[in-house]
């Protein structure tokens, strides 16, 4: 109306709302593509497959539903590719090699961050998911779960002005305002009180950048790399020498027994 255009009937309005949504959303009962990096034993795929349709990977699986998969190495296809698995032995999880572009709704890295060997490492993570998630902004969804220590939570001032969530962003995302989309409480009521050790980030997709350079990515520091390790205690130092020790002690008890068991078993 500020610009003098003439205002929609309503039933014109719902058309083109029906439209719009049509065009982002998925088809009623379709399932949302989930990729789960890192995921261990399957979350999302054991307790949600009527909501999601779960791509789980990890380096180490512990379910036979979870991919092998080192995700730094992993390759990004052509929008419509197909994936590329490879069976392995037959005691362990398939190996995932590669997987196309544009094929994923939501991405979900917990735990995953603070495990990666450096900021780079995180950027290149966060670029390879925004490759993989849907291509228009606002489509896809990225979700980070992490300790407090390493990303902070939501509701602190300066959690959300750390380093790692504009890199996060510079990798083509954006940062939720809408706090249901975070998990960021520090107590559970429900449960005694106790404190949570972990807090999710939920960022939409947003334009991706124009230069594919790997090596101009925004590296993605978390709150603990500037965090100096201690020195542990007199007490705990103490208490490490002796376990270590003891260790080595049973160690020759073993030892020494393994080799009269032997000699027994020669002289007989």
């Amino acid at each position: 109306r500020a610009e003098g255009l003439r205002r929609l009937p309503a039933d014109a309005w719902a058309v083109r709302l029906r439209a719009s949504a049509a065009g982002a959303l998925r088809p009623p009962g379709a399932r949302l593509r989930l990729l789960d990096v890192g995921s261990c034993s399957n979350y999302f795929g054991t307790e949600h497959a009527d909501r999601f349709e779960v791509t789980a990977l990890d380096l180490a699986p512990v379910h036979p539903s979870v991919f092998s998969c080192d995700f730094l190495k992993l390759s990004v296809g052509p929008l419509g590719s197909s994936p590329i698995v490879k069976e392995v032995e037959e005691d362990l999880s398939p190996s995932l090699h590669q997987l196309p572009s544009g094929s994923v709704d939501v991405a979900v890295v917990a735990l995953l961050f603070s495990v990666l060997p450096s900021p780079i490492a995180r950027a290149q993570v966060v670029a390879k998911i925004r490759r993989l998630l849907l291509p228009e902004p606002g489509q896809g969804l990225l979700i980070v779960c992490d300790t407090a220590g390493a990303v902070g939570r939501h509701g602190d001032p300066k959690a959300l002005e750390s380093g790692w969530v504009s890199a996060v962003e510079d990798a083509g995302f954006r940062l939720l305002s809408d706090p249901q989309m975070h998990y960021s409480k520090l107590r559970e009521k429900a449960y005694g009180g106790f404190v949570n050790r972990a807090f999710c980030w939920s960022f939409a997709t947003a334009d991706v950048p124009d230069d594919g350079d790997m090596s101009s990515l925004t590296p993605v520091p978390l709150r603990s790399d500037a965090r100096q390790a201690r020195r542990p205690s007199d007490g705990r130092l103490e208490a490490q020498r002796a376990r270590a020790e003891l260790n080595e002690a049973r160690a020759k008890r073993e030892k020494l027994r393994q080799t009269l068991k032997t000699n027994s078993g020669a002289t007989t």
